[in-house]
């Protein structure tokens, strides 16, 4: 609480006025009494005045969200009006609202209410296009209270749709077909089935639809795919369609180009993995051979290999290889004693009859001496980026050809100048390592 006089010092025979405020503290009904006392020079006089403080009354505040709302013309939107007490304020509030504009509507729920209340604004086709401020008042006894929001209407939006292709061209090779996916993409509220058509299609061509008509029943576009198949016997050439999209007065079309090509040729290739491999003189090893057709091709593939050195032999786990495409595994088997040592480029050959086609592929066959000779040697990490003074470690592996044990020396070449260094621990390695 604090007190205040309108002049701090009078002359005799004047008055000032004192303001008492801050009172809002008081939960009951109290009285006080005050001591009022003057000064002049060396006298000083009291005197006292009663005050009686009463707690404030119950009320309420209201405020709605969010501040502001847009809506097209022909839809509504909602506000949520919350009421807050103070003071002890149990009642409840009755809530309207005016400055809606002309052709709309308004309604709360619950209404009355005594926390909060959602108002629900409705427009028609009519209701003019504008932004306008709406005052939400309160009410409860003798007590109200207004706040407002605002309300945007947008003009009438027409329900439409558009319509697209993934693929402006449609490429389609004779004796094949080809496919392109057809949207139809809602736009005000739009709802209804939408059936299409393709005019503009040369002789001994087709077309169909997966979907068709395409039901738009949410503001969610809709799609269908479009196949076109072209006979052994249609003529190549590029040609203009027309796709048309209806649904009640709307219509929309598109323009889509078809270029009807040259058929495309059954072949097939041929592939094997790895491209190496090692082995003793006595073991074998295996290739997997890969065969993948294309244009359509679909008949059977026979295996044969070339180039094995003496006393080495090869099979097919799977030959012919059936319907195009598949994989087959050489095996490869040496014999100790008459197969010599040596590297060997061999020749793996697919020939079909129908269509009469030959494809070939090669890998590498190398031959080493049991005990010795056959491994292979790599290094990891493939690559370090090494500052001055610093050091870099490469691990070094070794692995042996079947049945091989041999001993392997290190020797490193090609190092920087200017005192670079390196070594080898250990310095050898049997077999493996």
């Amino acid at each position: 609480m604090t007190c205040a006089f309108g002049s701090a010092s009078i002359a005799a025979g004047g008055s000032t006025s004192l303001t008492v405020s801050g009172t809002g503290g008081v939960t009951s009904s109290s009285t006080f009494t005050i001591t009022i006392t003057g000064a002049s020079g060396g006298l000083t006089h009291n005197t006292t005045a009663g005050l009686t403080v009463n707690p404030p009354p119950p009320d309420f505040s209201i405020a709605a969200t969010p501040p502001s709302q847009t809506v097209n013309a022909g839809t509504g939107t909602t506000y949520t009006v919350n009421i807050t007490p103070s003071n002890g304020f149990t009642g409840s509030v009755t809530l309207n609202v005016s400055g809606i504009p002309s052709g709309a509507s308004a309604g709360f729920s619950p209404n009355p209410a005594t926390t909060s209340s959602t108002l629900t604004i409705s427009t028609i086709s009519t209701t003019p296009a504008g932004t306008y401020t709406l005052t939400i008042t309160g009410t409860s006894g003798t007590l109200q209270h207004t706040t407002t929001v605002g309300l945007t209407v947008n003009g009438t939006v027409n329900a439409d749709f558009s319509l697209s292709a993934s693929s402006a061209t449609i490429t389609v090779p004779v004796n094949s077909s080809g496919t392109d996916t057809i949207m139809v993409t809602p736009s005000g509220g739009f709802t209804g089935n939408v059936s299409l058509s393709l005019t503009g299609l040369p002789r001994r061509t087709s077309s169909s639809f997966t979907v068709n008509p395409i039901s738009i029943t949410s503001n969610s576009p809709g799609s269908s795919i479009l196949t076109i198949s072209a006979s052994r016997s249609a003529t190549t050439g590029t040609y203009g369609l027309a796709l048309t999209a209806t649904s009640g007065s709307l219509t929309k079309t598109i323009n889509l180009t078809l270029v009807v090509g040259t058929a495309a040729t059954p072949d097939f290739s041929i592939s094997a993995s790895p491209s190496s491999q090692t082995v003793t003189s006595g073991s074998g090893t295996s290739y997997t051979v890969n065969i993948s057709g294309s244009g359509g091709f679909s008949s059977n593939v026979t295996l044969s290999a070339t180039g094995l050195p003496n006393g080495a032999a090869a099979t097919f786990s799977t030959n012919p290889v059936p319907g195009g495409s598949g994989s087959s595994t050489m095996n490869i088997t040496t014999t100790s004693g008459t197969t010599p040592n040596g590297t060997y480029t061999l020749t793996i050959t697919g020939t079909s009859t129908s269509p009469s086609l030959t494809h070939s592929t090669t890998v590498t066959l190398v031959v080493g001496t049991a005990g010795g000779g056959g491994f292979s040697l790599s290094a990891s990490p493939g690559s370090i980026m090494l500052h001055g003074g610093g050091t870099a470690n490469y691990t070094v592996s070794v692995t042996p050809a079947s049945g091989a044990n041999p001993t392997v020396s290190f020797t490193v070449t090609g190092l920087p100048g200017g005192g670079t260094a390196a070594g080898f621990t250990p310095t050898s390695v049997t077999g493996s390592g």
